[in-house]
């Protein structure tokens, strides 16, 4: 019985066998894998709350349900920042096999022994996992990197995870919740209100911004089915509208340049989430 209850497992790619003591087998878990893999230089693993805290301003983007947006959002954040001049890295934490940024590099730089492959898209840094992920918890620390010489450098960092799961694991991007900007993205309709209305108030503390995918002017019957948190969010200017592409949702992200209808939801997120950086950019272009 336990045999088959094995083979089961491992077709279904729960275990990955290894050579074990006196040349037998052991069974290892592929997160267990892994996290040997990503093990060494760098760091790695599951590192939990022991990793050290990134460079400059940090933006947690969470998706509320699945289909949100939330790498439109994070990509167009991050983008949006680099082409400013901004220092600006996006860390897609998602498994390789659901990238959605995984087409949006214009240039692939390889695999770093941090368990990362970077890649570039004009001036911005992107960062995707280089082995399956079982679990956020299998998530590598993030790559190390020097500060820029001048200015500050800001991170976004695309969960890329069920926001149940960010909430429950033992990883970095967990402990995100409570130290980085977070950015709750949904659609504008009435299950995504609901869904983003949930997710509102279990969050341990306030969010940054909620970034609504869809138009600036909700129907009657999405607004009707707002609750006191979504209302509350509105009612403080902390939601910016990121209008929908239908080209977009076909092809998903590539490397072209992001459509010139999010531009200035782009600029909008940009500037009510780091108005200090805003304010000098103005500053340095008088």
């Amino acid at each position: 019985m336990a045999r088959r209850v094995r083979r089961r497992a491992r077709r279904a790619g729960r275990f990955e066998e290894g050579a074990g003591p006196a040349g037998g087998t052991t069974e290892r878990t592929r997160g267990q894998a892994g996290n040997a893999r990503h093990q060494g230089a760098g760091g790695g693993g599951r590192p939990g709350a022991g990793v050290r805290p990134l460079p400059g301003p940090t933006v947690l983007v969470l998706a509320a349900h699945a289909g949100a947006g939330a790498s439109t959002v994070a990509l167009l954040l991050a983008d949006t920042l680099a082409q400013t001049g901004t220092a600006t890295r996006l860390i897609e934490c998602a498994d390789p096999s659901r990238s959605g940024i995984a087409a949006a590099t214009d240039t692939e730089l390889g695999e770093n022994p941090s368990g990362w492959r970077r890649g570039r898209r004009g001036h911005l840094e992107i960062d995707r996992p280089c082995q399956p992920l079982a679990a956020l918890d299998d998530l590598p620390a993030p790559r190390p990197v020097a500060p820029p010489a001048t200015g500050p450098a800001v991170t976004v960092v695309d969960a890329g995870w069920p926001a149940g799961d960010v909430l429950t694991a033992d990883s970095w991007p967990t402990h995100l919740i409570t130290t980085a900007l977070v950015v709750v993205v949904g659609r504008a309709t009435v299950p995504g209100v609901r869904q983003v209305e949930q997710l509102l108030a279990t969050l341990p503390k306030r969010v940054a911004l909620v970034a609504a995918l869809g138009p600036a002017k909700w129907p009657g019957v999405v607004s009707a089915s707002c609750g006191s948190q979504i209302r509350a969010i509105r009612a403080s200017g902390h939601l910016v509208a990121v209008p929908v592409d239908r080209h977009l949702d076909v092809t998903g992200l590539t490397a072209n340049r992001l459509p010139k209808q999010l531009a200035t939801a782009g600029r909008d997120l940009a500037e009510r989430l780091l108005p200090d950086l805003s304010t000098t950019r103005q500053r340095r272009a008088g």
